[in-house]
């Protein structure tokens, strides 16, 4: 593990993000959903990725990746950590959504390559990055009102590297940016296109009940046999 190397490697890729909605890109009827936990204290990692049909968001296929973690978790190199088992994940995926939420940062990171840029620029589709917390960046408090946003500037203020959305009320914000071939404003508006009253939108929560095998992933096996 050389960190100089992983952040020259970072910094270069960071200059291949593409921050504007892509000419190919129009209304997706799929979109795909990821999320990566861990197994065995950490030794194993589990990558999910779940492809849903849009509008109606309801499951049309789900595959799971396991590999041995090859890297520690270190703030600002996780991507290095995850997207091995996320790439296996994706070669097994048979419909290809034309949009992927990552479970992660996309450029609302120090040096502008979370694992949704990341894994965006690997793989070459629209991102957008949906975390569950602050990775870097500023921004104003926020309103406990559903819906409620503000931009997430750089540390200089000047330069928006995403937005905070308060996806529920009584709940904390999400940090949402464009990852990939995906401009800012439509990051934020494909996030809340794909909400439906949880704090997280539809294909990241579905993928967090796959990659964590939470209780909520039997429900969804159990509807989407039912409709297939």
């Amino acid at each position: 593990m050389n960190l100089a190397q992983l952040k020259q490697q970072q910094i270069e890729y960071a200059n291949r993000i593409i921050l504007r909605d892509d000419n190919h890109f129009s209304t997706p009827t799929l979109i795909g959903g990821t999320d990566v936990g861990f197994e065995e204290g950490g030794q194993i990692t589990r990558a999910a990725i779940v492809v849903l049909s849009f509008p109606n968001l309801t499951l049309v296929e789900y595959q799971i990746a396991k590999m041995p973690t090859t890297l520690p978790y270190i703030p600002g190199y996780l991507s290095f950590r995850e997207y091995p088992a996320l790439l296996a994940a994706w070669q097994k995926i048979e419909h290809k959504p034309q949009l992927l939420l990552v479970d992660g940062q996309g450029v609302a990171h120090p040096r502008k390559l979370g694992i949704a840029s990341h894994l965006g620029l690997l793989l070459d589709i629209p991102t957008i990055g949906v975390a569950k917390k602050k990775l870097y960046g500023q921004y104003q408090p926020l309103p406990d009102e559903r819906l409620a946003q503000e931009p997430l500037f750089d540390k200089t203020g000047i330069e928006q590297i995403g937005s905070v959305l308060r996806s529920k009320v009584k709940c904390n914000p999400l940090f949402i940016s464009a990852g990939h071939r995906v401009s800012q404003l439509s990051a934020l508006n494909w996030v809340k296109a794909c909400l439906k009253g949880y704090r997280l939108p539809e294909p990241t929560r579905f993928a967090d009940a796959v990659a964590s095998n939470k209780p909520l992933l039997q429900k969804l096996l159990h509807n989407f046999k039912n409709n297939n």
